[in-house]
């Protein structure tokens, strides 16, 4: 199956001749997951924050299907631990205020709206 990646921040640096205004487009077998998808592409694991599928955040066990676009993104430097955003009360798992506004801006950064 044809899926479609876009790679942000410094993982691009290990996905050789990167266009990050095309993104990359791979063949994966059915039933794969984001997990095999960022194997495929020989990205750092410990370098991975935060991903995506289809502007849903999701784990590297999600089971990709035809036309799916990732979008594979490392830490911002700084961390959120020092933001005030962190100090706000959210529940234990719920999504972070950074990752919420990545979340709602993604899908335009990638020309999907």
């Amino acid at each position: 199956m044809k899926i479609y990646v876009r790679v942000y921040a410094t993982l691009r640096r290990y996905v050789p001749n990167y266009d990050p205004s095309r993104g990359l487009e791979i063949e994966l077998e059915e039933g794969a997951t984001v997990g095999d998808a960022i194997r495929r592409l020989n990205l750092p694991v410990e370098e991975i924050k935060t991903v995506f599928v289809n502007a849903t955040l999701r784990d590297f066990s999600y089971s990709l299907k035809e036309g799916d676009l990732i979008g594979i993104f490392s830490p911002i430097a700084g961390g959120l631990e020092h933001s005030t955003a962190h100090q706000t009360g959210r529940r234990e798992g719920s999504l972070s205020w950074t990752q919420e506004r990545r979340a709602e801006a993604w899908p335009r950064s990638c020309g999907l709206i």
